[in-house]
């Protein structure tokens, strides 16, 4: 019989988490990252999935007790979490997840290499049984192989991907959410969807799914991002602000912190949709993973992406969409 392969009917991301018990959904950029996971955490918790959420975390974790680190590169983060910190979002979502009753431990990995970073995943997948890795990107630098006119900020996601592609895990996949978002860095969106139908060519594009702006998903979402804005009220995240706001029909220059005030927004409906891919060949589309393989600390990462960028012969030309 002919395998009638994905159907229209289950959007391909579900399809691939649909064998997997212990599902980990990481925020690979830092920081709010991880809160571009929620409304998939949300849906398969409520398929009955059991599913646990990570984080690359820029907060001081050094602060943290001894007693919250499950090895020395990964931290369980809790809604009770001892830190001085004033910024420290895994600790802000611990406590939001707990007002709705949901697992409330956020795994945080300090800003390192990717020999380390992956040493801390492998840790972590042990130790819960993961058996599919999400990593998730507020924004989509994550797509980008190297050669682009820019890369946005790329040292936090692509460290993620290098880390976990090397891994033995059954399922491995990337999404990003708030597509449009790194213009702000320079990224040009036209060389993102080239990469998305290269990818497609091979098979590593698992589509794109929007989140409906009435769903329980987008609702619990946009109240946890409001609930941080709350809580770090003098650096609420502007990606997930924007991406919240496009889960609620918002468009244009949509305002919600003095953050953007010098800058012009396009919030917009394209915001609300993962786009997924395989992480795997995702990784390997990448021109200059080889180059930070070896890295144990992030300035090493930092250098050596600049260090490829400053020797690339010649880099796509940036253009606008047609239409």
């Amino acid at each position: 019989m002919i395998d009638p392969g994905p159907s229209l009917a289950v959007p391909p991301l579900f399809a691939a988490l649909a064998p997997a018990r212990s599902v980990l959904i990481a925020g690979a950029g830092g920081g709010f990252d991880v809160y571009a996971g929620l409304p998939l955490a949300l849906a398969l918790w409520s398929g009955g999935k059991e599913v646990h959420l990570a984080s690359l975390s820029f907060s001081q974790l050094e602060l943290l007790d001894r007693d919250a680190w499950l090895t020395d590169g990964v931290a369980a983060v809790g809604p009770e979490s001892g830190s001085p910190d004033w910024y420290f979002p895994e600790r802000t979502l611990a406590r939001w997840l707990a007002t709705q009753h949901l697992p409330t431990t956020v795994h945080a990995f300090p800003p390192q290499g990717v020999q380390p970073l992956r040493e801390a995943y492998r840790h972590l997948i042990e130790a819960l049984h993961i058996d599919a890795v999400v990593l998730v990107d507020g924004g989509t630098d994550i797509l980008l192989r190297g050669d682009e006119s820019d890369l946005g900020t790329p040292v936090e996601d692509i460290t993620s991907l290098a880390a976990v592609t090397r891994l033995d895990v059954p399922v491995k996949l990337v999404t990003s959410l708030g597509f449009g978002i790194d213009a702000h860095d320079g990224v040009n969106h036209v060389e993102v969807l080239e990469n998305l139908a290269a990818l497609d060519r091979t098979g590593g594009y698992l589509g794109a799914l929007s989140i409906p702006s009435s769903s329980r998903e987008a609702v619990l979402y946009r109240a946890a991002v409001a609930h941080a804005q709350a809580d770090t009220p003098d650096r609420p995240s502007i990606v997930q602000g924007q991406i919240a706001a496009a889960t609620s029909g918002a468009f244009g220059d949509v305002r919600f912190t003095t953050r953007t005030r010098h800058g012009d927004l396009f919030v917009n409906p394209l915001m609300a949709v993962y786009f997924t891919v395989d992480l795997d060949q995702l990784a390997a589309r990448c021109l200059y993973l080889d180059i930070i393989e070896p890295t144990i600390g992030r300035r090493q990462v930092i250098t050596r992406i600049q260090s490829y960028r400053d020797n690339l012969p010649t880099a796509r030309i940036p253009r606008a969409f047609p239409h």
